[in-house]
C-alpha cells in the first residue's frame, strides 16, 4: 500500500481523498498511514472481510464526485486523476470511464486490452474494464446500488472476482454510458506473477466471471467463447515450456465453467 499512496502524494492533481478500509483484526494498516496523514486526506473505515463489502463501505463514506477504487497494490502515474479528471469535465454526459493496467515498464497486465478507444458495452466490457483502472461519477453509484457482496475476494463464497463486471452491466442496463480509453493506465502486475498458488487463484477468479456470465443470462456461446481462450492460453505455455502459466489458464477453464454451472 505504501507505494500507491506515494503515488497519489505525486499526482498532478491534488483535489483528493483517501478512503482505505480496513479490514484487518489488528492496528497494522493504522500505523502504515501514520506517516501518510500530513500529506494527503485520509480517512480510515473497516468492515468485515470482503472486497465488495469494502467498496459499499467506502462508497457510502465517500465526499467526492468521481470514484475509483484502486487495489492496494497497484500505483497511478503522476498525470492519470488530472487526465481522469479533464475527461469528466470534458463530456459531461458520460457516466464512467474505464483504462488499462500496465507494468512499470508499461505492458499491459490483467487482460488482452483493446488497443483502441471506445464505447464499452455488455459484449465488450470483459476485455475494457478491470477495477483498479474503473472511475465512475456518484451519480452511477446512485442509480446502480451496491456492488453484489457475493462476488470478489473475501465473499466467503466460491466467486472470486466479477464484481465491477457485474457492476459495470448493471450500470449500463440502467442506461449509463461507460468509455474505454487506453491512454488512462494504471500500474498494475500481472496476476499470475503474484504470490500464492496462482492455479488456485485462476479458479477462484474463473468461476467469478463464470458466475457473472450465468447471472446476467448471457447465451452459452458466450460461455464458450472465454473457455476457449484460455485453453489457447494454457496450448501457448505449454509450447513455450512454461507449466505454471499452463496450469493458471487450465483453472480459469474449470472455473469459469464451475462458475456457470454453480446454483446462485
Amino acid at each position: 500500500m505504501s507505494r500507491l499512496l506515494e503515488s497519489l502524494v505525486a499526482q498532478q492533481y491534488d483535489d483528493l481523498e483517501v478512503i482505505v478500509v480496513d479490514q484487518n483484526e489488528d492496528e497494522r494498516i493504522a500505523e502504515l498511514l501514520a506517516p501518510w496523514q500530513r500529506q494527503l486526506s485520509v480517512v480510515r473505515l473497516q468492515s468485515p472481510r470482503g472486497l465488495s463489502r469494502a467498496r459499499n463501505r467506502g462508497v457510502a463514506a465517500a465526499a467526492g464526485d468521481i470514484i475509483g477504487f484502486p487495489d492496494d497494490d497497484c500505483r497511478y502515474p503522476p498525470r492519470l486523476l488530472a487526465d481522469v479528471a479533464a475527461v469528466f469535465g470534458a463530456e459531461p454526459d458520460l457516466d464512467a470511464v474505464a483504462g488499462r493496467t500496465v507494468d512499470a515498464d508499461g505492458t499491459p497486465t490483467a487482460a488482452s486490452w483493446a488497443a483502441k478507444p471506445g464505447c464499452i458495452d455488455i459484449r465488450s466490457v470483459w476485455r475494457r474494464a478491470v477495477s483498479a483502472s474503473i472511475f465512475l461519477r456518484r451519480s452511477v453509484l446512485e442509480r446502480v446500488g451496491e456492488f453484489d457482496e457475493s462476488l470478489g475476494l473475501g465473499s466467503g463464497t466460491p466467486f472470486g472476482s466479477g464484481e465491477e463486471t457485474d457492476y459495470l452491466i448493471r450500470a449500463l442496463r440502467a442506461g449509463c454510458t461507460i468509455d474505454y480509453r487506453p491512454a488512462l493506465a494504471v500500474i498494475h502486475d500481472e496476476p499470475i506473477g503474484q504470490a500464492g498458488d496462482p492455479a488456485r487463484r485462476g479458479y477462484a477468479y474463473g468461476m467469478g466471471m463464470g458466475r457473472v456470465l450465468r447471472k446476467h443470462r448471457l447465451p452459452p456461446w458466450v460461455l464458450m467463447y472465454w473457455l476457449a481462450r484460455p485453453l489457447g492460453g494454457a496450448l501457448i505455455s505449454v509450447v513455450r515450456r512454461e507449466p505454471g502459466r499452463a496450469r493458471y489458464h487450465l483453472a480459469v477453464v474449470r472455473g469459469r465453467a464451475a462458475g456457470w454451472i454453480a446454483k446462485p
